[in-house]
């Protein structure tokens, strides 16, 4: 078996994170994205949703990373964060700060509870979250290595003094209690499961991850910057406000809206225009608008396309499981649905979208052939 390269270890990476939690693969997808595409990340929901948890599990998972917790409040100081003032230096005349497991020597950051910080601390992050670097009190820049700045937090900000802050994350993801019927399989889970403790990637596999996500996005440029200019044009016309600079920024050091919807495409396997239209939705930033979005966002991705997707989906995990005549009848269903779409005159809207399908269902397909010819080679046996 040949061993899986970097964009492969971040999957496996978002699928050994979800294996711990149960109704939790989409935060598990979002984590990774942001990981790879060096985007800050706020998960936004009441306590005790795994929100903290899910991002700790992540954070073990990976080998020879720098990282920084801290959970926030009104009384944390920057020197909490930054580390503290060396005495020596300072009874010398000198400002120095000491340096060894803080933000600055860092390359994964956890600030819980963020927006509870005082003014000050703030000010001194606010940098950190936009430039990678901090302005120290004497006027010092400290340079961090930060990757992705990650935080949680149990409601979204509502003073002036936060909203600049709050705007840096590039994705915020507002998590809900997970569904009664799921209560059951998360109390077997959590009685008879360890956590697995095992690393799936290393600081290295990110690194190269995120090179490959910065060369999907330069060779995929125009559909890209096509699909986002046309989600951010969707959302602004309903009233839904995205700032300028994460729409069309563009930093190797800080992940916006575009780094995202590259990550987000190479990982999962999604087209350039899926993946920005699964990814506004973290673009928007208070929940009591998620209605309007979602009216807003159905114009841009039907519905045939999306049942299609499912089934190719069931499909693949049918044939995983052996059930091949399963996987062909799902995998005919689906092709039949794009076949009416491509019909409809629709085609060239959905192109990629559509062809990506056609070649995972052909994919499929061949699978199954296969797989029945060495059935029938051992029956005859």
């Amino acid at each position: 078996m040949r061993p899986l390269n970097a964009v492969e270890k971040m999957r496996a990476l978002a699928d050994a994170v979800s294996a711990e939690f149960v109704g939790r693969d989409v935060e598990a997808q979002l984590a990774v994205t942001a990981l790879a595409s060096s985007a800050n990340l706020v998960f936004i929901g009441e306590p005790g949703v795994a929100k903290s948890s899910l991002i700790k599990s992540l954070t073990s998972k990976i080998d020879g990373g720098r990282f920084f917790y801290y959970l926030m409040t009104k009384y944390t100081t920057p020197d909490e964060l930054l580390g503290p003032i060396d005495p020596i230096a300072f009874k010398n005349g000198t400002f120095k700060r000491m340096r060894g497991s803080w933000l600055p020597d860092s390359n994964i950051v956890f600030l819980d509870e963020l927006f509870k910080a005082s003014s000050a601390t703030l000010n001194a992050l606010l940098n950190a979250m936009n430039e990678r670097m901090i302005v120290d009190f004497d006027g010092s820049v400290i340079e961090i290595p930060a990757i992705s700045i990650f935080s949680a937090s149990n409601e979204i900000p509502q003073s002036s003094d936060l909203r600049a802050l709050y705007d840096r994350f590039a994705i915020k993801a507002f998590v809900n209690p997970i569904s009664t019927d799921l209560i059951p399989k998360t109390v077997r889970l959590n009685v008879n499961k360890a956590r697995d403790k095992r690393t799936v990637v290393s600081i290295e596999d990110v690194m190269m991850a995120k090179k490959a996500v910065q060369d999907h996005l330069r060779q995929n440029a125009d559909l890209i910057a096509d699909s986002i200019g046309e989600v951010v044009s969707l959302l602004r016309g309903e009233g839904i406000s995205v700032s300028d600079r994460m729409a069309v920024g563009v930093d190797e050091n800080i992940g916006y809206f575009p780094a995202v919807v590259s990550a987000y495409s190479l990982i999962f396997d999604q087209s350039p225009r899926k993946a920005a239209i699964i990814m506004a939705r973290y673009l928007v930033d208070d929940p009591s608008a998620m209605g309007t979005f979602e009216k807003a966002i159905e114009t841009l991705y039907p519905k045939e396309l999306t049942i299609a997707q499912e089934k190719i989906e069931e499909a693949t995990a049918a044939l995983g499981a052996g059930e091949l005549k399963k996987a062909k009848e799902l995998a005919y269903e689906s092709m039949n649905m794009l076949q009416d779409l491509i019909k409809s005159g629709k085609f060239d809207l959905y192109k990629n979208e559509i062809e990506m399908m056609v070649k995972r269902e052909e994919s499929i397909m061949e699978a199954i052939k296969q797989t029945q010819s060495i059935i029938d080679k051992a029956a005859k046996k």
